[in-house]
């Protein structure tokens, strides 16, 4: 592991909102977004703009999510950090679409 700081704040850090599509037999479509920042404003155009209304919005704790279900949307929370749970166990296909960028990342870049 590189040191420094880690998440949102790491040097060089992209933020992207990845969206994944849940259907009983496995994962749908994917929507990967770049972002300039984590803040509401943002959060919710993205939410506003990818899901449909009425849909079941599954997000972590993230202060920037609070309002999701103000537009009717059934907003369900997860603390990542207090589940019993590693994070790709409850959300396993939102981190596999960011495992596959980051290889894509590293098989393009070589890293750098």
């Amino acid at each position: 592991m590189k040191p420094g700081k880690r998440g949102c704040g790491a040097a060089a850090t992209v933020l992207v909102v990845i969206g994944v599509e849940c259907h009983d037999g496995g994962p749908g479509r994917a929507r990967v977004q770049h972002i300039t920042s984590a803040s509401a404003d943002v959060l919710r155009e993205c939410v506003l703009d990818n899901v449909a209304r009425g849909s079941a919005v599954h997000t972590d704790v993230w202060k920037g999510y609070n309002d999701t279900g103000r537009y009717r949307f059934n907003h369900v929370v997860t603390n990542l950090s207090e589940s019993d749970d590693p994070a790709h166990g409850v959300m396993p296909e939102a981190y596999r679409v960011a495992g596959l960028l980051k290889r894509r990342r590293l098989d393009t870049h070589g890293g750098a």
